[in-house]
């Protein structure tokens, strides 16, 4: 069951990685996508045109990230 209120702009597979970054800051997260070529393509292009803005990353409908372009 989804928790999003909205629906994605996007939606591809995924393999995703989260966790703690390992840096000094303990709150710093980090994300891996691991997609296929066409997927990639489109997430680019997705983020070439919000450069500025924040991209909501929800796996299984529930965030993971909003990180700033």
């Amino acid at each position: 069951m989804s928790t999003l209120k909205i629906v994605p702009s996007m939606v591809f597979k995924a393999k995703v990685f989260s966790g703690n970054s390992g840096l000094a800051n303990a709150s710093e997260k980090s994300v891996i996508l691991v997609m296929n070529s066409q997927d990639a393509s489109k997430l680019k292009k997705l983020s070439e045109e919000n450069l500025g803005k924040r991209m909501l990353i929800a796996c299984r409908g529930k965030v993971i990230a909003a990180p700033l372009i």
